[in-house]
């Protein structure tokens, strides 16, 4: 767990305010944000690539080695589909645990990065225009993880590396590669990639990181609200009751009378007042004590 830490964390460049309690609370609000969001937009991005392979042996036809494109392509799918079962079961849990989950996710995604990186084991049989539409299904991969796998932007980095890296070798040392200046320009792209993934990382932390403090001052300022209602109403009563008996006291038998005699109170124009008078009761007082005396009078 301590050796993965450091994938979930916090970029530098996310400011933090308040004390550590604070901090590692915010910090696991936009972990468990993080992790939403890789599971949310991961599937679109699966059932798109999966539909990439499967049209690369459709297309490419047959060749010496080509012949295991669709080992490869089912292969690739089988790999999908497991992450599809992780998603759900994901799903399911309720999203609890989000590192345990962020985890289970690399560990099943990552597999399907090193199958797209053995396209370049094909493209030695391929004709020059099956080498381009390799490249290009190859180049919107990578472009199309972007805002799924930069949330976690050292996933990303690992991601397309594994892809990118063999086919710039390809390009730089295979005999039948069109132009070694590819791998350069492949190298260019990988780096191109980085930057975006990294500028869009960070953007997207900042805003979940906003968003987990707005939701921790709202829940604070519901809180606060709540206590200062529970006051109010508190000294609504108490100023309105007698504190030992809990009946309402003179101030307010007064306001109550008042309203009921006012003239336009015609809805209910008869009253009755009850008076009940404790004949002899300073003889209890001064015999038990006040205590005691307060105590008849609160049973």
């Amino acid at each position: 767990m301590a050796g993965n830490q450091h994938f979930w964390s916090l970029s530098p460049g996310v400011a933090e305010i308040g004390g550590t309690a604070e901090r590692e609370d915010t910090a696991s609000m936009v972990e468990a944000a993080l992790v939403q969001h890789l599971f949310a937009q991961a599937p679109a991005g699966m059932i798109a690539k999966a539909c990439a392979a499967a049209a690369l042996v459709s297309v490419l036809g047959s060749g010496a080695t080509l012949a295991w494109l669709p080992v490869w392509c089912l292969v690739l799918i089988a790999i999908y589909a497991l992450t599809f079962i992780l998603i759900y079961r994901y799903r399911r849990d309720g999203g609890s645990r989000p590192e345990r989950w962020g985890q289970a996710f690399q560990a099943r995604y990552l597999p399907s990065a090193v199958m797209w990186g053995m396209t370049p084991l094909f493209m030695s049989s391929a004709t020059p225009a099956q080498q381009l539409l390799l490249v290009m299904v190859i180049v919107g991969v990578c472009a199309g993880s972007l805002p799924v796998l930069a949330s976690v932007f050292r996933l990303y980095c690992t991601y397309i590396g594994a892809i990118l890296v063999p086919l710039g070798l390809w390009f730089v040392l295979s005999p039948a590669s069109p132009h070694p200046i590819l791998g350069a320009l492949t190298v260019l792209f990988g780096v191109i990639l980085v930057y975006t993934a990294h500028n869009f990382s960070m953007s997207l932390r900042r805003a979940f990181h906003l968003a987990a403090e707005k939701a921790k001052l709202a829940a604070a300022l519901q809180e606060a609200n709540a206590r200062v209602d529970a006051a109010n109403r508190k000294l609504s009563y108490e100023a309105a009751h007698d504190a030992l008996t809990g009946l309402i006291n003179r101030r307010e038998f007064e306001r109550r009378l008042h309203r009921l005699a006012a003239p336009d109170q015609s809805a209910s124009p008869r009253h009755a007042l009850l008076y009940l008078d404790l004949d002899q009761f300073k003889v209890v007082n001064d015999t038990c004590g006040h205590t005691q005396g307060g105590l008849i009078l609160h049973g």
